[in-house]
């Protein structure tokens, strides 16, 4: 039996990691902290790991390490550096395998249209740990076989990073921040396709990958499909300039520490959120792996409306969207 073990497995990703895992047969072992919430493997025939992946571990010897734990929101410089670096360090420094995947985002790139071959220049704390992470992961590559993933905006059921944008179209609004952005996307399914897909692919070793839909989408297109997945069909549109952006999420972030808690949306993410462009291409992905995106995005976007509508994160009657 083939085995991994995944870190960030009572998360968003790694969760949906470790179910494809088991329903493919493998062995699955996970790595939890006594703080983590298990909601996601209760019930599931997971060996659990009791790790903090900022000190010093030790790890079983395993067939492939998916290293998906990280931090997206921090305080400081330094919480992001324990979380995707720190972290990092010691996962590849402990890690028995024959095969590391590390997942980290085009935020260690930075934005633009980008490609594996990019030079890399994030712009947020995040996207710098993260390049700090990965880089590294790469000093061992001659140890251990090792890919580099790098995928966009993921989304999917259990994930609330679009709750927010959800809640303002069915409620009405329409914030627009600023002109014209584009993104890249993947939906969670074809993204831990793909993470297996570089786990068992010999072309994989020694790689880095972006793993997105082979489309772009703009802002506005994204919103228009959501309204349709709802069922409105108009909403109030609420232009934001970016340095109004820029000067909201200072005010949030100050407001945040004063009370002893940043918020999602802080001058990190704000520098994230002005940017003109985050797209990257996944050619590399479908010539090297045979892998792409196949989750179509208005099928991705009703399944997330439909899994807020149930877990009672979005106050909607699924009736009007003909759920």
């Amino acid at each position: 039996m083939t085995s991994a073990l995944v870190t960030g497995a009572t998360g968003f990703v790694g969760s949906h990691l470790a179910d494809l895992l088991l329903d493919r047969g493998w062995r699955v072992f996970c790595t939890v902290r006594r703080t983590s919430k298990l909601r996601w493997l209760d019930g599931k025939p997971v060996e659990r790991i009791d790790a903090d992946l900022r000190l010093p571990l030790e790890l079983p010897e395993v067939d492939v390490v998916f290293h998906v734990a990280g931090v997206v929101r921090g305080e400081t410089v330094e919480d992001y550096r324990r979380g995707n670096w720190l972290a990092s360090k010691h996962m590849i420094e402990a890690a028995r395998c024959r095969r590391f995947v590390h997942v980290s985002s085009i935020a260690a790139v930075g934005p633009g249209c980008v490609n594996e071959g990019s030079p890399c220049r994030p712009v947020s704390d995040y996207g710098r740990s993260k390049l700090e992470g990965e880089r590294e992961v790469w000093k061992h590559r001659d140890r251990v076989p090792i890919t580099i993933l790098r995928p966009p905006v993921v989304y999917g059921a259990r994930d609330e990073g679009l709750l927010e944008m959800y809640r303002a179209l069915a409620g009405g609004l329409r914030p627009e921040v600023g002109r014209g952005k584009r993104i890249s996307i993947v939906h969670v399914r074809d993204l831990v396709e793909g993470m297996l897909a570089a786990a068992e692919h010999e072309a994989a070793a020694g790689e880095i990958f972006c793993l997105a839909n082979a489309d772009t989408y703009g802002m506005a297109e994204m919103m228009e499909m959501i309204l349709d997945a709802i069922g409105r069909r108009r909403a109030l549109r609420l232009s934001i300039p970016d340095r109004v952006v820029r000067f909201l999420a200072g005010v949030a972030e100050d407001a945040g520490r004063f009370v002893g808690r940043v918020p999602m949306f802080n001058r990190d993410k704000a520098a994230e959120m002005t940017q003109p462009a985050w797209v990257c291409s996944a050619a590399k992905a479908e010539r090297l792996l045979g892998w792409r995106a196949r989750v179509p995005i208005r099928e991705g976007l009703r399944e997330m409306l439909e899994w807020y509508a149930r877990e009672g994160l979005l106050t909607f009657d699924l009736r009007k969207a003909g759920c």
